[in-house]
């Protein structure tokens, strides 16, 4: 029933698009952005926010805000204009937003609290990962105010943040993406129009639903390795030309032999605490969607047990502890 009357929500929601589409944004780039707002300096949301300010042209400016005053700081040093409070984002009024939030309740908080002061035709862009539901939401509320949104979450963990080279999951109107497509490029490397409203927070659900899969395999493979007398650097190797390749494989190696994260106690990186979030999200959405995830959910299960260690802010290639026992 949840499942058919979101579908309907959707069906609803691209035909106010295409309505909306009448007094859409010119599709002429970036011309007409001078001022860009970003709220959320964590460890995703600074890099992709230097990004913007070292590639930014001489007529933007970018306002950041963070609950964290080091990181505020530390983004006003790369020349952004910190600023105190979210209101002070909606006074500046800003034409381009960038949200990089933990939560979907952090999300509906900050739009929530900038939607009375916005201007029209304003752009909103959640690059946070959240349930599609509420990303339909989202988008309802920013459309009644004249304004638009792409929800645009993000692939590539924190070194792909840091390098620029993230992918973009993107849903939303044509127009706007093409909009917002220039400052996209400054921090990935690939834009994929998943769609109508929503569709890139569902895309990204189930990306996260197979790469929290995949950390677990590598974690047993290299496990299995160890026990056999393999070399961990020629296992990782020959798994990294073989069918076993992968990101969690290539870039984000658990082992101690391997890859680096674990050389400093899986300090940074893509915590765990958040890939549990995006496993309830998508165990959710399962449920209510009635698909069966059944490797989904023994990984949601494993992935408690590293919160209940209280090591959630760890990268969860932290995984690679619980299964040998520690």
């Amino acid at each position: 029933m949840w499942f058919h009357q979101l579908k309907h929500r959707i069906r609803l929601s691209k035909s106010l698009i295409r309505l909306q589409s009448t007094k859409a944004l010119r599709s002429d780039g970036s011309s007409s952005i001078k001022k860009i707002g970003f709220i959320g300096l964590g460890n995703m949301g600074f890099p992709m926010c230097i990004n913007l300010l070292q590639q930014r042209s001489n007529q933007e400016e970018i306002f950041a805000f963070d609950n964290n005053s080091q990181v505020l700081q530390n983004a006003k040093e790369h020349g952004a204009f910190a600023v105190s409070s979210l209101k002070d984002i909606g006074v500046e009024n800003c034409d381009l937003i960038f949200t990089s939030l933990p939560s979907c309740e952090s999300v509906t908080y900050v739009i929530n609290e900038l939607l009375p002061n916005t201007k029209e035709s304003q752009i909103f862009v959640d690059t946070s990962t959240i349930s599609p539901s509420i990303a339909l939401n989202l988008h309802e509320k920013v459309s009644s105010k004249n304004c638009f949104m792409l929800d645009a979450p993000v692939s590539g963990g924190v070194s792909g943040s840091k390098a620029g080279t993230l992918t973009f999951m993107v849903g939303g109107l044509d127009s706007t993406l093409n909009k917002v497509t220039p400052y996209f490029q400054k921090m990935g490397r690939h834009v994929f129009h998943c769609g109508g409203p929503s569709a890139g927070s569902a895309v990204k659900l189930c990306n996260n639903l197979a790469l929290a899969s995949q950390m677990i395999g590598v974690v047993e493979a290299m496990s299995l390795g160890d026990a056999l007398g393999v070399s961990p650097t020629i296992l990782s190797n020959v798994m990294n030309q073989s069918t076993g390749a992968c990101w969690s494989a290539r870039v984000d190696n658990p082992h101690p032999d391997v890859g680096e994260i674990s050389k400093v106690d899986y300090k940074g990186g893509f915590a765990s605490k958040l890939m549990l979030k995006d496993l309830g999200l998508a165990c959710d959405a399962a449920e209510k969607a009635n698909i069966p995830l059944l490797q989904g959910k023994n990984a949601m299960e494993l992935y408690r047990l590293v919160d209940r260690k209280g090591w959630g802010d760890k990268d969860f290639g932290v995984i690679y502890d619980i299964l040998k026992g520690k």
